[in-house]
């Protein structure tokens, strides 16, 4: 766990010598004191150590390049030594009187110092021939800390505290606290700590596993006591190198301090309960190890920490990773992968947030899928990575139980290696059909800059051409510029369409486009200039670091836009910057479904979302416009969830990437599917041009559309209101079912187009035009892009008048309001002598006719109603037309009175009723 997070110093020193004692690199940075950055010497010996011609030296966490500030002089014993670096804009106190002073701008978060004995710059990562070199993680506000004073080796994190030469010695001879002679389970305790957290303690145990830093014992069996919530285990962290008397199968002695452990990045974590700073005594050797316990699906595993387990078989739900190296293209494995118990299903990232956030109070957090097991295969000294797929059966796993990453962690035992079976391999995606195109979205992980090498290009086309079958239209991400992408799109005879964005890595999004099948008309970036409000500043700021790239095209005379995106990442979600940035970049998005309802949109990238809220923004939700008029449809929702995945983290199958369409392109949608080449491969599998899997760590989706005319074909046409065949009229809302329509569609009556609303794939409702005549005949069209339905011949009438009903069926209760505008009811009766508001359709031509109240007549329980208003209604749709009618003083009571309406000389449906008092 340490190593992981780096933590970590890589030189052993004797205790006589000179050590590095506090690094803080927040000096002057927000919410800092301090002015500047500085580096603590101490000297734990009993005589004067000379730093004469010594340097200190700093360079980034992953830097090569190191950067020398000389030392003079030397260090009384139990003395420190102040060395001052850079100072930053803020803070209000000075450091005290430094003993050297440089001008290093160290990282106030993570970063490596070291400690030479020459002023000569060191070179490389990990260099070799420095006193002392330690890596840090901190913050503005937090030093990194040596052990008693500098005394004991071992850092923790805590607020600076600069000391110079002038400072009170510090004397490491002193007696140290009595240690308390303990058993094991009694340290860990029957809970989540140590009931002897910050005790001096000495226990002893057999040696049952030894990292590069640490090791782990185990009581013999014999010693274990009755309860099961107590772990008979315990992790004893050493800093460097384990002495030569921890070696495995040795029962020891050991005196330290009980700590728990949660890394400095993750504060909150559940903590690992520890030993620091240990006193290594052999007792004897040769010991047998103490049987693993078995795992179970749902038994213990916090009793179980650093105890020796087992676990017969177990499946693969993540592959061996490691790192990756854009900048050379090249890759490392770190021997490590998740896996699940046989019978469980593979976990999905679900709802919420991570870590519970005190910004979101009533977020949903997310359990973290306690399911999940973590194996470190090579994590013991003289281990090999094991390299897996996702879905590959683990046989034969034993070893110590830790905990790294919120996860309890099984660490092999060196002397058994686990039997792997059953790795598997990408498959390829179907090929499209003659009568369809593909669309599909490949994030290619920073394929940018010098580490695009001839074979990273080879290996992404072979994935490209076998695995995703040469997509008609391909959005690509994490691209560097257009002569990569064009070296890519010449080995697969696509043609590259990429624009620079406003990223300060220089990535960009592109398209890769099949032009023998395709017909590109436009290819334009939007919003590179758009901004939003930062709320951390008030401040306009860039809305998109790599701003929509927009596709205009045409696949077999069907028009189709595809929009390339990539939007903000998932860190640092606590910021209000980044929520805000990213509900405004969705937000962006979902507008360009409402400015572009006619088009057959298709939005595919990297959304950096998941298909539901992460606790913080429901991006995809605003883009489909969920919780009000769905505007989009995301096709990876049709889906299984153990298929729609597209990256795998930390064991999590989670859906990154997405391909989301309107309604017009929805309709051509025949099917989707995601390619999984990329996120169940191990690291190693990369560095191998001739295999298709990980090119990338993104899995890719591919979605297919019809590139044929659809089949627009009405069946049938009836009154909106009355649900009647019949003659239609001018300004009658009618109802057309078929087959074939689309949000696109246009409905024609003798070539004139209709109001058009209410679309389905089979349904639509359209106002005929006012303008078309009363008497004769229409043709009746249905009309997308090119393609129109036969004509179908209507009888045209002056007018067909039909009242609405609130259970759309036409008949029964119409949809009818009283006078205080409640809806009429046999429990909100109008009263005689009131006036109520019928909604009905079908007026005709009397609209154009001067004396319109002349020709509408209302009858109410037999009754003949003043007509007091007629005319449309307001803010319905074009053909909907309102009737205010005094209801007779002479008219029946009762819940059920007929109700009918006339036009010119045409009545409306029967059955219609109110209610009247």
């Amino acid at each position: 766990m340490r190593l992981l997070f780096s933590f970590l110093l890589f030189a052993a020193l004797s205790p006589a010598q000179v050590v590095i004692s506090q690094i803080y690199g927040g000096g002057g940075n927000s919410g800092a004191t301090l002015k500047n950055d500085f580096i603590e010497l101490f000297n734990r010996g009993t005589a004067p150590a000379s730093v004469e011609g010594w340097s200190v030296q700093y360079a980034s966490a992953t830097g090569e390049t190191w950067q020398v500030t000389p030392l003079t002089g030397s260090i009384a014993p139990g003395g420190y030594y102040l060395v001052q670096e850079s100072a930053g804009a803020g803070g209000t106190t000075a450091l005290p009187a430094a003993d050297a002073s440089g001008g290093i701008a160290m990282s106030a978060t993570a970063g490596k110092v070291a400690l030479t004995n020459s002023p000569a710059a060191l070179a490389g990562a990990t260099p070799t021939g420095a006193v002392e070199l330690v890596s840090y993680t901190l913050s503005n506000t937090t030093a990194y800390l040596r052990q008693a004073g500098g005394c004991k080796d071992g850092f923790s994190t805590g607020a600076p505290s600069p000391r110079n030469s002038a400072s009170p010695a510090n004397d490491c001879s002193a007696v140290p606290p009595t240690a308390i002679p303990v058993a094991i389970h009694d340290i860990q305790g029957p809970g989540d700590k140590s009931p002897l957290d910050g005790k001096n303690v000495v226990t002893s145990g057999v040696v049952t596993g030894r990292r590069s830093n640490a090791f782990w014992i185990q009581a013999p069996e014999s010693e274990y006591d009755d309860d099961p919530n107590t772990s008979e285990g315990l992790y004893i962290y050493t800093q460097n190198a384990p002495p030569a008397e921890a070696m495995i199968g040795n029962l020891v002695r050991v005196t330290g301090l009980i700590s728990e452990y949660a890394p400095s990045a993750d504060p909150t974590s559940p903590t690992l309960t520890e030993m620091t700073g240990p006193v290594v005594e052999l007792l004897s050797a040769g010991q047998p190890l103490p049987p693993p316990i078995r795992l179970t699906r749902n038994g213990p595993r916090e009793a179980l920490e650093g105890m020796r387990v087992s676990v017969p078989s177990l499946i693969a739900i993540s592959p061996t990773g490691g790192s990756f190296n854009d900048t050379n293209g090249t890759s490392t494995s770190n021997g490590v992968f998740f896996g699940v118990l046989p019978g469980t299903p593979r976990p999905v990232r679900e709802a919420g947030l991570s870590i519970a956030d005190p910004s979101v109070p009533d977020a949903p957090v997310f359990d973290g899928n306690p399911e999940r097991l973590r194996v470190d295969s090579r994590g013991q000294v003289g281990t090999q990575a094991l390299e897996v797929t996702s879905g590959a059966t683990i046989a034969n796993i034993s070893g110590p139980l830790d905990y790294a990453f919120r996860t309890y962690t099984i660490v092999p035992d060196a002397n058994t290696k686990p039997e792997v079976a059953g790795l598997v391999s990408a498959q390829p995606a179907p090929k499209a059909a003659a009568n369809e195109f593909s669309v599909a979205s490949f994030n290619m992980q920073r394929m940018v800059g010098s580490g695009v090498t001839q074979p990273r290009l080879d290996k992404a086309a072979l994935a490209i051409k076998t695995i995703l079958n040469t997509p008609d239209i391909l959005a690509v991400q994490e691209v560097g510029d257009l002569k990569i992408l064009e070296a890519l799109a010449s080995r697969l005879g696509y043609t590259a369409y990429l624009e620079e964005g406003n990223d300060v890595g220089g990535i960009d999004v592109g398209f890769l486009v099949n032009e023998a099948r395709v017909k590109v008309l436009n290819v334009v970036q939007q919003a590179k200039d758009t901004t939003y409000t930062d709320p951390n500043t008030g401040r306009p700021a860039t809305l998109f670091d790599r701003p929509p790239l927009f596709l205009e095209a045409s696949v077999g005379g069907y028009p189709v836009t595809v929009v390339a995106n990539h939007l903000l990442s998932l860190l640092d979600q606590a910021d209000l910057r980044v929520r805000a940035k990213k509900q405004a970049q969705a937000q962006w998005l979902a507008n360009q479904f409402l400015l572009k309802k006619a088009w057959n949109l298709i939005l595919a990238g990297d959304f950096n979302s998941y298909p539901y809220s992460d606790g913080y923004v429901d991006a995809l939700g605003i883009i489909k416009g969920v919780g009000g008029v769905p505007l989009a449809w995301s096709l990876d929702d049709a889906l299984p969830r153990e298929q729609g995945y597209t990256y795998v983290f930390d064991g999590n199958a989670q859906a990154l990437d997405h391909i989301i369409v309107n309604a017009s392109a929805r309709n051509r949608w025949t099917r989707t599917l995601t390619a999984h080449m990329n996120a169940d491969f191990p690291e190693s599998y990369r560095g191998d041009a001739n295999r298709p899997e990980r090119t990338s760590d993104h899995d890719v989706p591919v979605a297919y559309f019809s590139s044929v005319p659809l089949d627009l074909t009405p069946a049938s046409v009836v009154n909106a209101a009355t649900q009647l065949t019949g003659p239609v009229a001018p300004g009658e809302i009618v109802t057309i079912t078929g087959t074939g329509f689309t949000e696109a569609a246009k409905v024609l009556f003798d070539g004139k187009a209709a109001e058009v609303f209410g679309i389905s794939t089979s349904q639509v409702s359209a106002t005929v035009p006012y303008g078309i005549g009363a008497a004769g005949t229409a043709e009746l069209q249905v009309q997308f892009d090119a393609a129109r339905s036969a004509k179908t011949t209507l009888s045209l009438a002056p007018y067909a008048p039909g009242i609405f009903t609130l259970n759309r069926t036409g008949g029964g209760p119409g949809a009818i309001l009283n006078q205080d505008y409640s809806i009429n009811s046999a429990q909100k009766p109008a009263a005689k002598g009131s006036v109520v508001m019928i909604y009905a359709t079908g007026d005709g031509i009397l609209p154009m006719l001067l004396s319109p109240l002349q020709q509408v007549y209302v009858t109410i329980g037999g009754y003949e109603a003043e007509v007091k208003f007629y005319g449309p209604a307001p803010g319905f749709v074009s053909g909907a037309v309102q009737v205010n009618a005094k209801i007779p003083e002479e008219a029946p009571s009762g819940t059920a009175l007929p109700v009918q309406l006339t036009f010119g000389r045409s009545s409306s449906n029967l059955g219609v009723t109110m209610a009247v008092r």
